[in-house]
C-alpha cells in the first residue's frame, strides 16, 4: 500500500527485506554478509537513480551508469533472496494495482522493468478496462505540459495504451477470472455458530427475499444491489449479518430484525448507488415509526408523503442519484392521446401541468408510470347524473317490501361513495365550472393506506375512533387532487377550456350525490358508513395486514402501482372506457388491481397480459368473467378461486390477496350498471329496428294511441325494450329511447310517452 510519495520499487525491496530478516536470524554470518553486500549495491544504484535530477554536469552523466546497473543489482538481490529461502523463484502478488490511480503507470513500469527478472513471478490482479482508462489518461496528459493547448488525438492514445498493456501483460500470460455469479455456488460461509458450512448463494437468496419481500421475481421484481465482485460480496455479508443473521442450517431462512435491517439495507444501497433500494428502505423506516406512533386524530397519507410513490417529491431529493427522465416520458405518454380538432382545446389545456413539471426538475429516481390524464369524454354529464338520481330514488318508491327498500337505500349510499372515490369533481373551465371526471387515484390511494397502515381495533370505543380516522382520511382524499393524476403535478392549476354543460345546473344535480355530512342533522352520512366498513375490513384481515407490514409492503406496492397506472393509461388512450358507465370502469379497475397483485404474489405460472379490456360490457359484469380471461384465470382463479369462495388454501400469501380483494372499495359496484354513464357513451346510435319502431308509431296519432288495447301497448313497448337490449348486447351502449326521439325523430316523443303512461296507469305503477 503506497502512502503519499512512496516509491513502488522501494516498497517491493522493503517487503522482501522484511521476509529475509526473519530468515537471517537463523542463518550463519556467511549468508548474512553476502545478502547485505547485494542489498548495499542495490541501494547505491537505486539512490543515484532517484537523485540524478539534482545533479549537474559530469556527475549527472555518471549517475546514469548506476541507473543502468539497477536492473542487474536488483536481479542479484532477488537471486540472493531466493537462495536464502531455498526456492527456485519468488512469487509476488499485486492486488488493486488498478486502484492506485495516479501511480498505476509507475507500478506497471516497475513490473515491466524490474520484476521481469527470471527469479520473480509477479502475479498482478486488476480490471483490464480500468487499466485501459487510467493508461489512456496517462498517455494523453502525463508529462505533456502543454496539453491544455495541444490536444493529442484519441486514436493515438488508444494505440499507445493497447501496445503498452500487451507488452506488460502478454496475452499468453493472462488469465481471465470467472465472474462471481459463476463461482458463488461453490463459495461457503463458516461462522462460530454453524459447524456445517452455509453456501453463500443460500444466504444471498435470504438477502434478496428480505430486501424484496412478497414478490416472486416476475418482471425483474427482485431488484436489489446484487454483489458483482468478491469484495462486494464480503462487505454485503458483513453489513447485513447483524440484522439478517446467517442461519445455522442451510435450509433455514434468516430471521430478519426488521427495523435494523432496513437501516443496514439503506446503507448498502447508498454505498452501491442503488437509489430505488434507498427509497424503499426509507419508506419502510418512516412507516414503522408512523405505525408505532399512529395518531388516529391526524391522518398520514403514505403515497403522498413517501418519495417512493410521489414523482414530485423525487424531483426534490438531494444527495441521491436521479437518472430517470420522467418529463420526456410524460410528454411521450401525453402525445399518445388520440384526438380530433374539436378535442384539441382540452388536450392542450393540460400542457400547463407538464410544463410545470419540466420547470421544477424533470429527473426522478426510478421509472414511474404516466399520470392519469384528463379525458374530456371520461366525465359524467348532467343528463347522466339526473337519470341516475331519478332511477335510484324510483327504486325506493317502488320497493315492494322493507328488504327491497333497504337495498335501494343502500344502493343510493353506495352510489354517492362511488361518485366520490372514482371521480374528481373539479374545475374544467375558466368560468369555474365543475364536472365529475373519471380518475382512479383516490381509490388506489385508499386501498394502499389500508394495506400500509391497517391495524386491529380491540374494543368498541377504539373501533369508533378508528371509524372517525377513516372518515378524515376519505374527506382528505375528496378535497385533494387524485393521487398520480395530471392535477397532482400542480394542484393550484385547473384545465381551462369551454364546455357546453351548464355549470350551475350541473352543480345542483351533483349536490344530490355529495358525501358531505349535513351539519344540521344527526343523520349518518355515506362516508361514515363506508369508513366503518373499512374498520371492519381491517379487523377481519388484521393478521394478514400486520404480517405483510412486518415483511415490508412498499416494494410490492410500488411494482403494483407501476403496473396498474401503466395499464390504466393504455385503457384511456385506446378508448377502452368509451362506452362504459361508472360501474363498468370500476370493475375494470378492480380486475386490473387484483391481477397486478396476483402477478407478483403468486409463486409461479404467471401470465403477463393486460386484463379487463373487453368491449363486451355484459360479459365484463358477469361473475364468471375472470374464468373467461386467460390471464385472470391463471393468476387469480387458479390461485385463490373466486372472490367469495371458501378458502382453498389458508396460507399467508393466498389470504393476503383475498384481503386485498375484499377491501370495501371493490364492494361498491352496483348491480345496475346503467347508472353514472360517462359522456363518451354513444346514446344516439341509430339502429334499423329502432327506426322500424318509430315508423310503427307514425301510423298512429296521439288520440289513436289513447284508444289502443293494453295488449297492443304492451307489445309496442316490448318491441322498444328488445331493441334496447339488442343494442346493449352488441355495442355495450345503453340506448335511451327518449334520447333517440329527441334527435331526428322528435314527432315520436309524445307518442312514446303516451304509451308509457298508459302502461303504468293500467298496471298501477306510480
Amino acid at each position: 500500500m503506497l502512502i503519499d510519495n512512496d516509491n513502488f520499487v522501494n516498497v517491493v525491496i522493503a517487503h522482501l527485506h522484511n521476509q529475509v530478516q526473519l530468515k537471517l536470524n537463523c542463518e550463519n554470518n556467511e549468508n548474512r554478509n553476502s545478502y547485505y553486500k547485494k542489498l548495499n549495491n542495490l541501494a547505491d544504484s537505486l539512490g543515484q537513480t532517484e537523485y540524478k535530477q539534482e545533479l549537474n554536469g559530469l556527475d549527472r552523466i555518471i549517475s546514469y551508469q548506476s541507473g543502468i546497473q539497477l536492473e542487474h543489482h536488483f536481479q542479484e538481490f532477488v537471486e540472493e533472496c531466493a537462495k536464502l529461502f531455498d526456492v527456485k523463484a519468488i512469487v509476488i502478488l499485486f492486488d488493486d494495482v488498478d486502484m492506485a490511480l495516479n501511480k498505476t503507470h509507475e507500478l506497471l513500469e516497475t513490473i515491466r522493468r524490474l520484476l521481469s527478472c527470471p527469479k520473480i513471478l509477479p502475479i498482478v490482479c486488476g480490471d483490464n478496462n480500468l487499466y485501459k482508462s487510467i493508461l489512456q489518461d496517462h498517455f494523453i496528459y502525463a508529462g505533456n505540459k502543454k496539453w491544455e493547448t495541444r490536444k493529442p488525438t484519441e486514436q493515438q492514445s488508444e494505440n499507445l495504451r493497447d501496445a503498452y498493456l500487451s507488452k506488460v501483460f502478454p496475452d499468453h500470460l493472462r488469465i481471465n477470472l470467472l465472474p462471481l455469479d459463476l463461482l458463488i455456488d461453490n463459495i461457503y460461509i463458516r461462522t462460530d455458530k454453524n459447524e456445517n458450512n452455509i453456501r453463500v448463494n443460500s444466504y444471498i437468496t435470504n438477502v434478496k427475499k428480505a430486501a424484496c419481500p412478497l414478490v416472486n421475481g416476475e418482471e425483474k421484481s427482485y431488484s436489489y444491489p446484487e454483489p458483482t465482485t468478491p469484495r462486494e460480496l464480503i462487505q454485503t455479508i458483513k453489513l447485513l449479518k447483524s440484522s439478517l443473521p446467517i442461519p445455522e442450517n442451510e435450509d433455514d431462512e434468516s430471521i430478519k430484525d426488521t427495523k435494523l435491517f432496513w437501516n443496514d439495507y439503506s446503507t448498502l444501497c447508498e454505498a452501491r448507488d442503488f437509489p430505488i433500494g434507498q427509497l424503499t428502505a426509507e419508506s419502510e423506516q418512516i412507516l414503522a415509526t408512523k405505525r408505532e406512533n399512529q395518531n388516529d386524530k391526524k391522518p398520514f397519507h403514505p403515497l403522498r408523503e413517501l418519495s417512493l410513490f410521489n414523482v414530485i417529491k423525487q424531483t426534490e431529493l438531494k444527495n441521491i442519484t436521479r437518472k430517470y427522465d420522467y418529463y420526456t416520458n410524460l410528454k411521450q405518454a401525453f402525445s399518445e392521446i388520440k384526438s380530433d380538432e374539436k378535442e384539441k382545446m382540452w388536450i392542450n389545456a393540460q400542457e400547463v401541468f407538464i410544463d410545470y413539471f419540466e420547470k421544477n426538475n424533470q429527473m426522478i429516481v426510478k421509472s414511474m408510470p404516466p399520470v392519469e390524464f384528463y379525458i374530456n369524454k371520461l366525465s359524467i354529464p348532467n343528463s347522466s347524473l339526473k337519470f341516475t338520481f331519478e332511477k335510484l330514488n324510483n327504486n325506493i318508491t317502488t320497493a315492494k317490501n322493507n328488504d327491497a327498500k333497504k337495498l335501494a337505500e343502500s344502493n343510493i349510499i353506495k352510489s354517492k361513495v362511488m361518485l366520490a372515490l372514482y371521480t374528481h369533481y373539479y374545475y374544467y373551465s375558466s368560468e369555474n365550472r365543475k364536472t365529475s371526471q373519471l380518475f382512479f387515484g383516490k381509490a388506489f390511494e385508499l386501498l394502499s393506506e389500508g394495506l400500509l397502515l391497517g391495524k386491529k381495533t380491540s374494543d368498541e370505543a377504539l373501533e369508533l375512533k378508528r371509524d372517525q380516522y377513516w372518515v378524515k382520511v376519505i374527506e382528505n382524499l375528496l378535497y385533494t387532487s387524485p393521487f398520480h393524476s395530471i392535477y397532482s403535478l400542480n394542484p393550484t392549476k385547473n384545465i381551462n377550456f369551454e364546455n357546453k354543460e351548464d355549470g350551475s345546473e350541473y352543480e345542483d344535480t351533483f349536490n344530490k350525490f355529495k358525501c358531505d355530512k349535513n351539519k344540521t342533522t344527526e343523520e349518518t352520512y355515506p362516508i361514515e358508513i363506508f369508513a366503518h366498513k373499512i374498520t371492519e375490513w381491517e379487523n377481519n384481515w388484521s393478521k394478514q395486514l400486520v404480517l405483510a407490514q412486518t415483511y415490508g409492503l412498499n416494494h410490492l406496492l410500488s411494482l403494483v402501482m407501476n403496473k396498474v397506472f401503466s395499464q390504466l393509461h393504455e385503457m384511456r388512450i385506446n378508448g377502452t372506457f368509451k362506452n362504459d358507465a361508472l360501474p363498468h370502469a370500476m370493475k375494470r379497475f378492480e380486475y386490473v388491481v387484483i391481477n397486478a397483485f396476483a402477478s407478483f404474489l403468486k409463486p409461479d405460472k404467471v401470465v403477463q397480459q393486460n386484463v379487463a379490456t373487453t368491449k363486451k360490457l355484459v360479459k365484463l359484469m358477469e361473475k364468471n368473467y375472470l374464468d373467461q380471461n386467460a390471464s385472470t384465470k391463471q393468476n387469480i382463479i387458479e390461485f385463490i378461486g373466486h372472490k367469495n369462495d371458501e378458502n382453498k388454501n389458508d396460507d399467508f400469501i393466498h389470504n393476503l390477496l383475498r384481503a386485498i380483494w375484499n377491501h370495501p372499495i371493490f364492494n361498491l359496484i352496483s348491480e345496475d350498471p346503467i347508472i353514472f354513464g360517462l359522456d363518451s357513451r354513444s346514446i344516439d346510435i341509430p339502429h334499423e329496428r329502432m327506426k322500424e319502431m318509430q315508423h310503427r308509431l307514425n301510423d298512429y296519432k296521439i288520440v289513436d294511441i289513447e284508444l289502443l288495447d293494453i295488449d297492443v301497448v304492451t307489445e309496442l313497448l316490448k318491441g322498444f325494450d328488445e331493441v334496447i337490449n339488442q343494442i346493449y348486447e352488441e355495442s355495450g351502449t345503453l340506448f335511451y329511447v327518449l334520447d333517440f326521439f329527441s334527435g331526428d325523430y322528435k314527432t315520436g316523443i309524445n307518442k312514446y310517452k303516451t304509451l308509457v303512461n298508459m302502461h303504468d296507469e293500467f298496471w298501477g305503477v306510480n
